[in-house]
């Protein structure tokens, strides 16, 4: 089912939640909602689902416009952050509940042979006697997106849906629900201010910010080519530094720094005079030698080597190697492979 949002806007007295949000999200596509708290991630999620009204645009799933359908009309599976199950039923009859209060529910029989295979899907098939309070927390999730599916949902939208679980946990839920996802063959969209979550999980992301989308695009192009400061700053690590755009170089780290061409930047400023830079930890070179310009600070083993953080006059910035012999302290050569600028103001 395709999803197609126009215009949309939410007002809460003064405060603009959402302002003219435009969304497509295609048969099938699997999208993240990505931004700091207050973005308006939530918010749109719900004027999804049809548990608040939007003030002004359209919604349309499948080419039908929903914007005045009632939720319970809709056939949206929602997930919620956290769980949202009935404490007083099994997981079975929690699953089943959506079923049995429909207009005209399905025979007994079928409800059954129904719970059971999504239990069955979702890997929780043994606790299906048991209460919300009996199981952990991952369990709980599952037993959350099994209810969400029972009714054989047109669209699955799911809130932070592991924001209540530990990391490791978390980790393992995620390919989970990818394998899921694509088994299923469903349109999803799921609210994260988790950037690797997001980056992991989704066909496309749109990041938020002030009730709008500022950029929508597949993880790889949003690494890769972040429109402007702000996604650029809120995606992974990046050291930001000032720095001076002549047209063919760029000038940073208060000349302590070698000038990076023109063909070493992702993305150059519109015009020359002032700029801001981001490189990312694995965008550094450090060379041992007589001429330095930097000094290591501290070093920690990551997943894929080290990670060192270095100083440069006032700057402080994280490199990030596949293995080097620097230690805390010692002196070193610093440069940048690549950049992304922008300009100022």
């Amino acid at each position: 089912m395709s999803v197609l949002v126009r215009g949309v806007e939410r007002r809460f007295g003064a405060s603009a939640a959402l302002r003219a949000v435009d969304l497509t999200v295609a048969a099938g596509e699997f999208v993240a909602l990505l931004g700091p708290s207050g973005s308006g991630k939530t918010t749109l999620l719900r004027i999804l689902a049809g548990l608040d009204i939007a003030d002004a645009g359209t919604v349309s799933i499948d080419g039908e416009e929903m914007t005045h359908i009632p939720a319970r009309l809709r056939r949206i599976g929602f997930v919620f952050q956290h769980y949202a199950l009935f404490r007083h039923m099994t997981i079975f009859e929690n699953v089943a509940f959506g079923l049995r209060i429909r207009r005209k529910p399905p025979r007994e029989a079928e409800i059954v042979q129904r719970v059971t295979g999504l239990l069955e899907r979702v890997q929780i098939a043994e606790l299906a006697r048991r209460r919300p309070d009996q199981i952990s927390g991952g369990q709980r999730q599952r037993a959350a997106l099994a209810r969400a599916l029972a009714i054989e949902p047109r669209l699955l939208l799911l809130d932070e849906p592991f924001g209540a679980l530990d990391a490791e946990v978390r980790k393992g839920l995620r390919r989970w629900l990818r394998d899921l996802h694509r088994e299923l063959g469903l349109t999803s969209l799921f609210v994260t201010h988790d950037q690797e979550e997001a980056m992991e999980l989704a066909d496309r992301v749109a990041i938020m910010r002030d009730g709008q989308i500022v950029q929508y695009d597949t993880p790889e192009a949003l690494m890769d080519r972040p429109i402007n400061a702000f996604v650029a700053g809120f995606l992974g690590d990046a050291a930001r530094l000032p720095a001076e755009w002549d047209g063919t170089a760029l000038h940073f780290g208060g000349g302590q720094l070698p000038p990076l061409p023109a063909s070493a930047l992702r993305l150059a400023p519109t015009r020359p005079g002032p700029a801001v830079a981001f490189i990312r930890p694995h965008e550094w070179s450090v060379m041992v030698q007589e001429e330095t310009n930097a000094t290591v600070r501290s070093r920690h083993p990551v997943s894929r080597g080290v990670r060192l953080e270095l100083s440069i006059g006032e700057h402080v910035v994280e490199v990030e190697l596949p293995a080097t012999p620097l230690r805390p302290g010692e002196r070193c050569q610093l440069g940048a492979t690549a950049a992304r600028a922008y300009d100022v103001g």
